[in-house]
């Protein structure tokens, strides 16, 4: 109740084969507290969440054998999202769906809007080496910004979310208006 969660949970144990042992669960939060979620969480080892406020809503439903969690199926559809981090505010435009079944994340076209520009996500993304190697060029998470792209480097820097002297790596642009 403190987390403005409820969770329903079955759990089929009609037979002695622990293969054949199923469960169900069934997750509704509605309008929580985020800070409370990640209480424990980080973004890296050493970097708290304790910036980061804010409140969520959604439903998931997972199912799957008890004795392999990896072959289980779950969805999850997010009603509204809004964090706050500093003087940043990340919200989520309108509700998203997740699904994960035999390794890959599945993103349905989830848009942000933060630091007046809006993020697109759709796509697929590996969640294990397995999966990885089944997946097709098709099968990419892509993720698009529409808005200033200085804009929301700044916000997040400001935020705190970015540490500038850690942040590395390589960036492709498709289609960019500089």
């Amino acid at each position: 109740p403190d987390l403005g969660a409820t969770i329903a949970a079955t759990v089929a144990v009609a037979t002695a084969n622990p293969a054949a042992r199923l469960g169900t669960i069934d997750l509704t939060i509605d309008n929580a507290d985020v800070g409370r979620l990640l209480e424990d969480a980080t973004f890296a080892q050493d970097r708290p969440l304790d910036r980061v406020a804010g409140t969520v809503s959604l439903n998931a439903h997972a199912e799957g054998p008890l004795n392999d969690w990896k072959r289980a199926r779950a969805s999850a559809e997010v009603a509204a999202l809004t964090l706050r981090a500093r003087d940043m505010v990340l919200t989520l435009a309108r509700p998203a769906r997740v699904t994960v079944a035999e390794g890959v994340a599945r993103v349905e076209r989830a848009d942000l809007e933060v630091a007046g520009a809006r993020i697109s996500m759709e796509g697929a993304l590996a969640l294990d080496a397995t999966a990885s190697a089944r997946m097709t060029s098709d099968d990419v998470l892509r993720v698009s910004a529409d808005g200033r792209v200085p804009d929301m480097v700044n916000a997040a820097i400001a935020a705190g979310l970015v540490d500038l002297e850690r942040l590395s790596g390589d960036v492709e642009i498709g289609r960019a208006h500089v």
